[in-house]
Order: C-alpha cells, then sequence, then structure tokens
C-alpha cells in the first residue's frame, strides 16, 4: 500500500491480513500527523473476510485502551500516557531518541502544548481586554471631559454691534436673528445666510408704532411692519402675502392658530384685525375706543419705601448697609403742600382705563372705571424692639444689629410702616371683539383689576379675588389667592429669557390646569370647577416653566413668607438667593432645589439650562461696586437638579435660544451657535 501523507511524505507499506486483527500504528515522520485509523480502516477493507479484531488490551499503568506505541521501544502506550510523554513511554525513550537524532512528532494533546496554547490564549484575552478597557475609558474620557461639554460650533460676526436682539432656533439645522431692523435666517449646516428681509415699516407706510415684532409658524414668518402684517416664505424669504390692517399696528398678538393685531388710523379711531394661520384668512373690526393709554393725573407724590434687602445688592454686611443709607438718603421727601399720609398711595388719581388685550386666539376690549376711591393701611414693618441696641454697649458683634435697627427707623419715619391697599371698587366691562356671539360681561371688584386672556379662559384679578371667565364671556367660576399678584412682573428680562422662562402674566394654562402666581405663593386650580388642587410657597417668583412630561419647574427664590408681610423691612445680614425648584404637576410636591445657578432658561427634551448673567460693556475694566458683563450658561440634571456642566463668557448676551444639544447666544457683535454631543 502506497501512503502520502498531507505533507508530502510518501510510504509503501506492506500488509498483511494478519493486520486486521492486530491494529497497528503509523505516525508521518516528517510533520507527526497519526494516520493510524485511517490506514486500519483500509486494511479492513483490502481483506474483509479476515477475522475480527481483538480489542487492544488495556494500559497497564492507566487502565485506558492502547491507542499507540513507543517510537523507541515499541511499548504500547495509551492516551493518558501520551499526555505526559507524547509518542515516547518514558523520559529514557525520550533521551534515547534525542542522543539517536530521532525526530518524535509533538503530540498535540501532551500536556506541555496544551498548557503553552493555554498561555497562548490567556496573553490574547488578556491583551484584548486590555485594548477594550482602554478604547472603553478613551471613548468615555472624550465623552465625559470632550464630547459632552459645549464648545463653539459656529460663530458669525456682525459688521456693526447692536443693543437689543432676538434669537430663535428652528429645528433641525435653522436659526433666526432679529438685529437692528433686519430679520436674518441661518443654514446651520451649510453654516451660511440663507436669506435676510427687512424688520422696518413698509414703504410708503407710517413709521410709528408697534416695535419690531414677528411670528414663525407652519415654516412661514408673520412680520409686523407699519400698517401691514406680512407672510414671508421661510425658504426663500420672499413675500407671501401682506394684510393691511386700516392703520398703523399697536398691538401684535400671535398665537399657534392665528394672529391678532389692534391698529389705529390717522383719525385716532382704532381697528381690530384676526388672521387664520390656517388659511390666510382675515376679519376686521372698528373699535368704539377713544384709545388705549389708560388716563393718568398728577400722581402724588409719597413717601416712597426702600427697596427689598434683595435690592441692596451682594457683597459684604457694611457695604449693603452703606448702600441702604445711600438709598434713603437720595429718596426725595414729599413737597409741603402735599397732604399724603405716611405711606401714601403712589398710583395715578384716576386708575380708569380702556385697553385691548390679545389671548385665545382673539382680542378682549378691557374697560377699568374707579366707583369709589378707598385706601387700607397695611402693616408693612415689624414693631420696633422694646430695648434698642443702642442702648447697650456697641461691640463688633452687634454693630449689624445696630445698623440693622438703625435703618430701620429710618425708614420707620419716612414711610410710618404702613403700606397704602387699594380697595376701592372698580366697574369692569369686558368685550370680546370679532365674535359677536360672545355678549359683553359688566361687573364690580375690589382692588386694582387685571386681565389675563389664555388659550381657553380669561382670568379677572382684582386684590385677592379671581374670576374666570370663557371664551364667551359666560362667568364659570370664582377663586381666592394668598396675596395679590405682582403688577411689575419681569419688567426688563424678558427681552434676554423670552416668554417661557420670564412669566409676563401671573396665570399660565396647562393640562386642564389654571397656575397663578402671586408675591408670595403659587396655587394651582382646576380648570373646569376651580377646586384649589395645592398651594406652593414662592415668593418672588418669575418663572414658570414645563417639560414634556409636564413636570414643572419654577424660577423663584428663597425669601420667607414674611418679606411678603412685611415688605419694608430691612435686614443687610439676609441674602436672598435666587433658587430653581421642580415640582410634581399633580401632588405639588417639590422633587428637587438647585440654588445659585442663575435662572431657568429652556426645558427641552432631557436638557434643562439654566443661565446667569450680567450688563455691561464688553472688555471693561472690572468695576468694584459692580459686576462683570458676562453669561454663565449651566445645564442642569433632570433628574436631581445637579449641575453637569457650566459655559462661562465674559461678554454681555442679548438674547438666548436652546432647542435640545443645541445653545444660540446673541452677543452685540456676535452670534454663536454652541454644541455638545449626547446621546
Amino acid at each position: 500500500m502506497r501512503i502520502e501523507c498531507t505533507c508530502g511524505a510518501r510510504y509503501d507499506l506492506d500488509t498483511t491480513p494478519e493486520m486486521v486483527s492486530a491494529p497497528f500504528s503509523f505516525v508521518c515522520s516528517s510533520c507527526g500527523a497519526d494516520h493510524s485509523a485511517m490506514l486500519n480502516d483500509l486494511v479492513r477493507q483490502q481483506y474483509p473476510e479476515a477475522p475480527s479484531p481483538v480489542a487492544p488490551a488495556a494500559c497497564l499503568k492507566h487502565g485506558w485502551p492502547i491507542s499507540n506505541h513507543c517510537l523507541v521501544c515499541q511499548k504500547p502506550i495509551c492516551p493518558k500516557c501520551m499526555e505526559v510523554f507524547g509518542y515516547v513511554c518514558s523520559s529514557l525513550c525520550a533521551e534515547s531518541a534525542r542522543k539517536a537524532g530521532l525526530e518524535v512528532p509533538v503530540y498535540e494533546g501532551h500536556f506541555a502544548v496544551v498548557r503553552a496554547r493555554a498561555r497562548r490564549q490567556q496573553r490574547l484575552t488578556i491583551l484584548a481586554a486590555s485594548v477594550a478597557c482602554i478604547a472603553i475609558l478613551g471613548a468615555w474620557a472624550w465623552y465625559q471631559f470632550v464630547a459632552t461639554k459645549p464648545s463653539v460650533a459656529w460663530s458669525v460676526r456682525f459688521a456693526e454691534p447692536v443693543d437689543a436682539a432676538d434669537a430663535r432656533l428652528l429645528p433641525p439645522h435653522d436659526a433666526m436673528v432679529r438685529r437692528g431692523d433686519r430679520l436674518i435666517r441661518y443654514d446651520l449646516a451649510a453654516k451660511k445666510e440663507r436669506w435676510s428681509i427687512p424688520m422696518g415699516p413698509v414703504p410708503g407706510s407710517a413709521e410709528d408704532g408697534v416695535p419690531p415684532s414677528w411670528h414663525e409658524t407652519g415654516g412661514d414668518l408673520w412680520v409686523a411692519r407699519g400698517d401691514k402684517v406680512v407672510r414671508y416664505d421661510g425658504r426663500t424669504g420672499e413675500v407671501a402675502q401682506e394684510v393691511p390692517v386700516g392703520g398703523v399696528i399697536q398691538r401684535f398678538f400671535p398665537e399657534p392658530a392665528a394672529i391678532a393685531v389692534v391698529a389705529q388710523a390717522g383719525d385716532g379711531h382704532q381697528v381690530s384685525t384676526r388672521i387664520d394661520l390656517s388659511d390666510g384668512s382675515v376679519r376686521q373690526e372698528e373699535l368704539a375706543l377713544a384709545g388705549m393709554k389708560p388716563s393718568v393725573q398728577r400722581p402724588v407724590v409719597a413717601r416712597a419705601p426702600l427697596p427689598a434687602a434683595a435690592d441692596l445688592g451682594s457683597g459684604p454686611a457694611p457695604i449693603r448697609a452703606a448702600r441702604a443709607i445711600q438709598l434713603l438718603a437720595n429718596r426725595p421727601l414729599p413737597p409741603e403742600d402735599d397732604e399724603a399720609a405716611p405711606g401714601g398711595f403712589d398710583g395715578p388719581i384716576d386708575p380708569s382705563r380702556e385697553e385691548i388685550l390679545g389671548g385665545g386666539g382673539g382680542l378682549v376690549q378691557f374697560s377699568v372705571k374707579r366707583l369709589e376711591q378707598k385706601m387700607a393701611a397695611v402693616q408693612a414693618m415689624k414693631d420696633a424692639p422694646a430695648k434698642p441696641a443702642l442702648s447697650g454697649d456697641i461691640s463688633a458683634a452687634s454693630s449689624l444689629a445696630v445698623i440693622n435697627e438703625t435703618l430701620n427707623d429710618w425708614q420707620r419715619e419716612r414711610t410710618g410702616g404702613v403700606e397704602q391697599e387699594d380697595v376701592s371698587r372698580y366697574q369692569v366691562t369686558l368685550k370680546r371683539l370679532l365674535q359677536p356671539r360672545a355678549a359683553p360681561w359688566t361687573g364690580e371688584v375690589v382692588g386694582p383689576p387685571g386681565l389675563f386672556p389664555l388659550p381657553t379662559v380669561s382670568v379677572l384679578i382684582a386684590g385677592r379675588n379671581l374670576t374666570v371667565f370663557d371664551q364667551a364671556n359666560r362667568k364659570a367660576w370664582e377663586g381666592r389667592l394668598a396675596y395679590p399678584v405682582s403688577s411689575h412682573l419681569n419688567e426688563g428680562r424678558i427681552s434676554i429669557l423670552g416668554q417661557e422662562a420670564a412669566l409676563t402674566s401671573p396665570c399660565v394654562e396647562r393640562d386642564g390646569r389654571l397656575f397663578v402666581v402671586d408675591r408670595g405663593m403659587v396655587t394651582a386650580f382646576d380648570l373646569a370647577s376651580g377646586n384649589v388642587r395645592w398651594r406652593l410657597p414662592g415668593v418672588g417668583t418669575s418663572g414658570l416653566l414645563f417639560d414634556e412630561r409636564g413636570m414643572i419647574y419654577l424660577n423663584t427664590t428663597d425669601a420667607a413668607q414674611e418679606k411678603v408681610k412685611y415688605s419694608q423691612q430691612i435686614d443687610i445680614e439676609n441674602k436672598t438667593r435666587a433658587l430653581i425648584l421642580k415640582v410634581d404637576p399633580q401632588s405639588g410636591k417639590i422633587l428637587w432645589r438647585a440654588r445659585n445657578v442663575g435662572w431657568l432658561a429652556r426645558a427641552t427634551g432631557k436638557f434643562l439650562y439654566a443661565v446667569e448673567w450680567a450688563a455691561g460693556e464688553d472688555g471693561a475694566r472690572p468695576d468694584p461696586n459692580r459686576m462683570a458683563a458676562h453669561v454663565r450658561i449651566h445645564r442642569l440634571d433632570p433628574g436631581d437638579g445637579e449641575v453637569k456642566w457650566e459655559y462661562y463668557q465674559a461678554r454681555e448676551p442679548l438674547a438666548f435660544d436652546f432647542e435640545r444639544n443645541t445653545i444660540q447666544v446673541v452677543f452685540k457683535k456676535e452670534m454663536q451657535i454652541i454644541k455638545f454631543f449626547s446621546f
């Protein structure tokens, strides 16, 4: 029988019938391949009539069947023997084969070979695991310290600096900027300007009117320009529609479904216009309204109180005391012929007025007439201490108490320690314009009234009482507040934060609830029944935001409730800090608090952004008496309110906008698009 191994070695093998009953072993001397089983099968096929093989004898040492023979002494060996010595039966035969120059094939099952193979596999495994760990740690470090940290992805420099601007991100890849009298749209993917349109009056129209105003919906832009509302194609910037409104635009109320406009003609009469954004249809109505400005007579010069302690600024107590003394010293005294009592009413003598308000996709004519003037004195300071601080020994420890007491004595002399609360009777008339089926409503209230139109209802607040009307001007229910609402909510802050973050109305409608923010409390009413769901203390609350899950975030302060009750009390040691609260909308439970991170500006997706800024000249020398111009943006964790990162620039911002992991900031000379990586 001629045999050729896979390695190319050739052998001639003589076979006999006896080999069927006595199996033999055959190992290639060149490559060590064992062909014993194959050759024994071929021999049995060659001699089919030969007697069956006898079961091989067992190994005397291990009891295993004999599988091979020693290449030196031909002693039978089993697989267990081969694990130790390979194709020889002992170390003596191995040494003899070495001396004789006999090449012994390597047995793959030899323990040394198996161990070496295991060690090699272990080293490869450790190397692969090390490489994987290094790659994972590198990716984590890149994600944690580089990718997730904000950086400027693109910026546009302005040829001339501006003092006011608007910013708006338009998903997925566009941004809008209003600077000066132009509105510009940028393509963030291509990093270039798409188009630019004017914001001033249409040529040939009147110049005076509402400041530059615009609204984006359905990909188009609606711009108030002089005596027209112009619709521009959002993709090209071309004029798609012009809507004359019968006069110079005085009020511009954009909403998701419609735009309401109040215009004043040359002869003084006013026209209300409603533009339906779904089909562009227009409805107009002439108003029987002489003017929208309230009639104001010469105000009574009262002994104005000192601002709250929060207005004294930050810094050491002596510095704050000096500011308080300076403010007190600079307060004008009432003239000799002024008969107003201390703490007298400092508003207009006759607050009667007529004005147009927008909300719910329409306009409401709000008329107020005072029927009876009445003021009530309200205690606004604590009683003077029975034992003055100056009566004892004055030390460094008691100096602040002495300063506090002195300032409060001065305050008490100037104001009498009381404030005058307006509890006059007013007649209020509500008339819904462009809705002939809604009958006017007239009624009396106590306290200065204010009307706040919302998407489905209008809220009339007078003093601590509120009345809710449906869109047909029918009274739905009445409620009671803990405190009056603030009359100057977020003045000066709306231009930067936007209406979502900085409340311009104390009333917010959301998910079947009415949220009302007064001077010291946030109250949640059931919109249908008027039942109080919960109340939450919040002195100085100025912002109420919602995330995509309906969770509430409040921009408020950590001031105590007595700050509202004793509004004139001075405490230079008390430092009121900004506070952000996350609140469960169902129960009013506070889920977490975040202090000293500024004001929450936007909840977009899983991202929360808080900003803190200061106005001033960019690059100006530091002034020890005021904070330098800067902007600081914090990203907060929605789960616990912890700061994930902070981004800082030493420049005054003019406008912000946030859309998930993209931030738009407009400065006086530049617009920046800031991005970071996030899953």
